[in-house]
């Protein structure tokens, strides 16, 4: 009968197979109204793998759709985007390549005067100390800057030169040429390279637009100078060249380390000897050397021409230069040594029926050298004559009189000078330096343990007006006295001290 279907499909007679037939299962026949079909049982067990498979291949499209939506669309917080791989930088060209080192710290290439590979010290990483060769005033200097010049060309121009003493020049130089005055420069750093007259050298003044054009190829910059400076002073040679293309500009600095100086120096140019007793005899000993010249013809003369101090002087061969420069360097004296003399002078405190001042001395060795540019400082000896006989001033006085006194007031001071009974000063012969400096030298009655060691008492006097004496007082300044008698001598007492401004 056809309401009796049996119930073994699971499911209500009236509902539907699933609820996804209408979108994909075709409608079935109906059986003959008399008597139930035949066929159903078996027809639903042919639907049913529609059942699942459909639902399944449904829902690997839903979520594949899902996941490709989140992936590739925008979403309401944005998107990060990844950070991009940094590139490698890359800085324009350079116009002009300069061959000499480049110091970093002073942001510049600089002239090296010596062979720069030596001076490294690559175990230790050191930074290698650059001589600034030295020159006498008046003297002229140059040195050369070999660079290359980019394959389309470029002007060339100075936007700052640091003295007025330089010029700048630049010639365009064949390759050929231009190697060997390049190495030239690096192998023997010390010689001055040899020009070809050929070469046309134009001038570079100080300008931001005007320059020189050069082609490809090799070119040198020359900087020429000559030293106006002091002694000691540094002859700052530094420039700023720019070199430009078009729109593009470039700047490099250049820097010459050299230094002015004398002819002769010395390391040490006084010598205290100390005391010198009667009879004695001391030695005082200098080194001398040329940082500029091979060979130096100069003597060395005792201002007073004295006999009680000789002087004796003997050159140094090339190898104890070498191990003098050496020497040096390593106190930290960065010079070169060309030629070196040893000094050595000899003090008499009596020699020949002549005898030295008691008291504090100070000797000037002077040089003569015809053509140096300045006058040399001279050589400075400086000791104490004792003598049992004289006594100035108290212990902590050391010979001399020590003055501290405000300038604009001026000062009195007064010392005692003590001497045997045998020995009388004269009060008529009392000589100062500065002359405007008043002076009095008085007799006083010895008392006491004076008395009775039988010595005199002497009282100097030494007054020095207001606004005489300014600053440190010059070591020349001195009192000198004068022993009575056949044989008369002279006693010097230094003036010591700093006169100050209030």
């Amino acid at each position: 009968m056809a309401d009796k279907h049996p119930a073994s499909a699971g499911t209500s007679p009236d509902a539907p197979l699933t609820s996804s037939a209408p979108l994909t299962a075709p409608p079935l026949a109906a059986p003959p109204p008399s008597s139930p079909s035949a066929d159903a049982p078996s027809a639903a067990r042919a639907r049913s793998p529609v059942r699942w498979l459909i639902p399944l291949v449904l829902f690997v499209l839903i979520i594949g759709g899902i996941a490709w939506i989140v992936q590739n669309m925008p979403t309401w917080r944005g998107r990060t985007p990844p950070a991009a791989a940094p590139a490698a930088p890359k800085g324009p060209e350079l116009l002009v390549r300069f061959v000499h080192p480049f110091d970093r710290e002073r942001h510049a290439h600089v002239a090296v005067w010596e062979d720069f590979e030596k001076l490294q010290k690559p175990e230790t990483k050191e930074r290698p100390r650059l001589y600034a060769r030295e020159f006498e005033r008046g003297a002229e200097g140059r040195y050369y800057f070999p660079f290359y010049v980019t394959e389309q060309g470029c002007e060339v121009g100075v936007s700052s030169i640091s003295c007025d003493c330089a010029e700048l020049h630049v010639a365009a130089v064949p390759a050929a040429e231009w190697e060997p005055f390049a190495n030239s420069i690096k192998k023997n750093p010390e010689a001055t390279p040899v020009e070809n007259p050929a070469w046309t050298w134009q001038p570079l003044t100080k300008s931001e637009n005007q320059g020189v054009a050069l082609p490809p190829g090799r070119a040198i910059l020359r900087v020429v100078w000559v030293n106006r400076r002091a002694a000691g002073d540094n002859l700052n040679l530094a420039t700023t060249v720019w070199a430009r293309s078009g729109s593009q500009s470039q700047y490099f600095q250049l820097r010459i380390d050299a230094v002015s100086t004398h002819p002769l120096r010395t390391k040490r140019d006084r010598a205290n000897v100390g005391f010198l007793g009667p009879g004695g005899v001391v030695k005082a000993r200098f080194l001398l050397w040329s940082p500029t010249r091979d060979h130096v013809k100069f003597t060395l003369d005792d201002r007073s021409n004295d006999k009680l101090f000789k002087i004796d002087v003997q050159q140094r061969d090339p190898d104890a230069c070498a191990e003098l420069q050496a020497q040096l360097r390593r106190d930290d004296i960065m010079t070169v040594v060309r030629a070196a003399w040893d000094v050595t002078v000899t003090i008499h405190e009596n020699k020949d029926g002549a005898q030295l001042d008691q008291g504090y001395f100070v000797r000037a060795i002077g040089y003569e050298l015809q053509d140096a540019a300045d006058e040399i400082p001279p050589l400075v000896i400086t000791g104490v004559v004792r003598s049992d006989d004289i006594a100035v001033g108290a212990e902590e006085d050391q010979g001399k009189i020590n003055l501290k006194f405000d300038a604009r007031q001026g000062t009195t001071k007064r010392i005692l000078v003590m001497t045997n009974r045998n020995i009388e000063l004269d009060p008529q012969d009392v000589r100062v330096q500065p002359a405007a400096i008043r002076v009095k030298l008085t007799e006083k009655p010895a008392a006491g343990a004076a008395a009775s060691a039988g010595k005199r008492k002497w009282e100097l006097e030494v007054h020095v007006p207001p606004n005489l004496l300014f600053g440190t007082i010059a070591e020349e300044s001195a009192v000198t006295l004068r022993t009575k008698g056949k044989s008369p001598r002279s006693i010097r007492i230094p003036l010591t001290g700093h006169a100050v401004q209030r």
